[in-house]
């Protein structure tokens, strides 16, 4: 769908490189989770976002933004019966974890919209390319060689902006 000026949208603990490609995506208004840390702010900001909230007070922090709710969600992790009373009545909720309409909370209120989150060679090539032209920014926090796996694997889950890239030569 395409975004309407004016139109607002939350992120939900999205992974930098795709919360990267949804900020882009939004137009004009943009309400994005992201821990409350300068670093964490200024990339949201800097990929378009008019504000960027921590995802542990999701809830206060939308609704003082965007009191009437948001036009639609992007659920990647989490819980999205927490996102989904934060939505207007007829907005949609896209996720990567609910394959099947049924599975969406608030069902018939909000519009489902599961992610298919199975990647093909040209689905990676349409990335490749997004990342060529510009339009899909791939944020990386570290890289780590692959003898040092297991401080990649300490890391992961903690507070980062950006993926952690195992180097694998």
């Amino acid at each position: 769908r395409r975004r309407v000026p004016g139109s607002t949208r939350v992120e939900e603990k999205t992974p930098a490189s795709v919360r990267s490609r949804n900020v882009r995506s939004a137009s004009v208004r943009v309400t994005s989770p992201g821990r409350d840390t300068e670093e964490g702010r200024a990339v949201l900001t800097g990929l378009g976002a008019t504000h960027a909230v921590d995802y542990s007070e999701l809830t206060a922090a939308v609704r003082a933004v965007a009191p009437d709710g948001v036009d639609a969600a992007v659920h990647l992790a989490g819980d999205a019966a927490e996102i989904a009373p934060l939505i207007v009545d007829g907005g949609t909720l896209a996720s990567a974890l609910l394959y099947a309409p049924q599975l969406f909370p608030d069902g018939g209120r909000i519009t489902p919209a599961p992610i298919d989150g199975s990647p093909t060679a040209e689905s990676i090539g349409r990335l490749a390319e997004l990342v060529e032209q510009g339009r899909l920014r791939v944020i990386v926090h570290r890289e780590h060689e692959f003898a040092q796996v297991h401080q990649a694997f300490a890391q992961f889950g903690r507070e980062t902006v950006g993926n952690l890239v195992v180097l694998i030569r």
